[in-house]
């Protein structure tokens, strides 16, 4: 019967959609700038927790505001945690457009350092808007690769988006133009090859920890082994979201990796 109602519970998740992913966003009060220029987040409150699909957080108007934060306008932080599938090895570039500053991590390594303040600025790690720096792509081997992604808000108004270049896609061509947008509406440029980073290779977490059987792929032996600890206060190793018990959560993240391989750069 156990086995039976967590059937009926896949099929359910199945049809409905639901899904546990995309990247954790943590949404903080507070700014918090280190002497090296790094946005931190030790110090401040957070307000709360949430799954964002991708950052796609912008309209494309100069005067745009977000205001994730209820009664929070101003000075706050969003950190965004997860793992980024690579489908295609090779090298590639990331970039933020956001108001005011960003920074972007891939596998703990700082990439994008878009310190700007006021307004839309853009930044990416392909040498873009700086007169002489070298373009610095990222090597990418297939698999899942770790993404931190923090964002902070001065004064006024805030937004964000993420973007990427895929290997191949010949020169960089950034999606707005201009070389600073200080005051300065910015203008999107409808023959970039950059594309906004896209939810479906976006994941709080990755295929290796739904494989509880260790067979290098999420299957029925790892289904097995999550039935066994069904609604346990105790689980060995069902508890995947880490909240102490083995229930529908677990359930729909364990479903969205199903038949996936286990794989890690």
């Amino acid at each position: 019967m156990r086995m039976i109602g967590l059937a009926g519970i896949i099929g359910i998740v199945l049809l409905s959609g639901m899904a546990y992913g995309n990247l954790l966003g943590k949404y903080y009060a507070g700014v918090n700038i280190d002497v090296d220029g790094i946005l931190q987040t030790q110090g401040l409150t957070e307000r709360f927790q949430r799954v964002d699909a991708n950052i796609d957080y912008w309209n494309g108007s100069a005067y745009y505001m977000w205001a994730p934060i209820s009664g929070q306008w101003d000075n706050y932080t969003v950190e965004w945690t997860g793992y980024i599938r690579i489908d295609v090895p090779g090298e590639y570039g990331f970039g933020t457009i956001s108001d005011d500053g960003s920074q972007v991590w891939i596998d703990g390594q700082l990439i994008v350092d878009n310190g700007e303040g006021q307004w839309y600025d853009w930044e990416d790690n392909m040498g873009e808007n700086e007169p002489g720096e070298p373009n610095q792509p990222v090597y990418l081997n297939e698999g899942y690769h770790a993404i931190m992604v923090r964002f902070y808000e001065g004064p006024s108004y805030d937004g964000i988006e993420l973007w990427w270049l895929l290997p191949n896609s010949g020169p960089s061509d950034i999606p707005y133009y201009g070389t600073t947008f200080h005051g300065t509406p910015p203008t999107y440029n409808p023959n970039t090859n950059w594309a906004i980073v896209p939810a479906s290779v976006l994941m709080i977490t990755e295929p290796c920890a739904m494989d509880l059987y260790s067979d290098g792929v999420i299957n029925l032996r790892d289904f097995a082994i999550l039935a066994s600890e069904w609604q346990t206060l105790t689980p060995v190793v069902g508890d995947l979201t880490g909240d102490g018990k083995v229930d529908m959560e677990d359930l729909a993240l364990f479903v969205m990796f199903w038949l996936e391989p286990c794989f890690v750069s």
